[in-house]
Parts: C-alpha cells; sequence; structure tokens
C-alpha cells in the first residue's frame, strides 16, 4: 500500500484552516457591552468582611462615570472587560467583566498610596 503525502498534506491543511477559523478572542475587544444603570455592588474582603452598597453608571462609547455612596465612579468598559475606581479618603480599584445583568471581579483598596485592602466583588443590575 501506497502512502499519498500530498492527500495528507491537503488533509493536514484543511484542518488548519478550520480550527484557524473557530480562533477564539478572549480578550475583550470590540464594541463595548452596554453597562450603563444601577447596580447592586458587593465587595467580598480577603478577611471576610462583606459590604454591599448601590452604584449608578453612565456609559458613553466606552467611557464610564457615575456614583456611589463611596465618591465618584470613573472608568472603562473594553469589550465585556470593565475597570473603573472610586475614590473617597481611599482609591478603589475595580477590574473585572461584565455579561447582561451580571458584572464581577476583583478590587483593590489603596490608602495614602499603598495596599489597604483587596478581594472579589460583584454586581446585579437592579434598574436600566
Amino acid at each position: 500500500m501506497r502512502f499519498n503525502h500530498r492527500w495528507l498534506f491537503t488533509v493536514l491543511l484543511a484542518g488548519a484552516v478550520m480550527l484557524a477559523g473557530c480562533e477564539s478572542d478572549d480578550s475583550g475587544g470590540g464594541s463595548p457591552t452596554q453597562v450603563a444603570g444601577t447596580w447592586s455592588l458587593t465587595q467580598s474582603f480577603s478577611t471576610g468582611r462583606v459590604v454591599t452598597f448601590p452604584v449608578t453608571l453612565a456609559q458613553n462609547n466606552s467611557t464610564l462615570t457615575g456614583s456611589s455612596r463611596y465618591g465618584d465612579v470613573n472608568g472603562s468598559v473594553t469589550g465585556n472587560t470593565v475597570e473603573f475606581t472610586i475614590r473617597d479618603e481611599d482609591l478603589k480599584t475595580f477590574t473585572g467583566s461584565a455579561s447582561g445583568e451580571t458584572m464581577s471581579g476583583t478590587f483593590t483598596e489603596n490608602f495614602e498610596d499603598e495596599l489597604f485592602r483587596e478581594g472579589n466583588w460583584a454586581a446585579v443590575k437592579t434598574a436600566p
């Protein structure tokens, strides 16, 4: 039985082309996810402390602005990746992802430019 290298090359090339078409881009690029509205945001600190508070977000393309009881919100959305800060006596930095009516990720709180607290956060949309 004779092995046909040209046939094998054609099959492998076709497979590579099909796989390239299935490639996924998880970088968060593309049109920004819409996150404008009122959210109930819960911070779960690494110490076990849990704090929940409302956050209102406005969105202009990829730019986020808004308010919370802890201060003004400023940030951005790229694809489904969301990043924003809330500043009062400390700087709260939130990074995560948004999908539909939920967002989640990690946060840090810096006081006088030093890491003060950190943990996870999750938010649920409560109003458009």
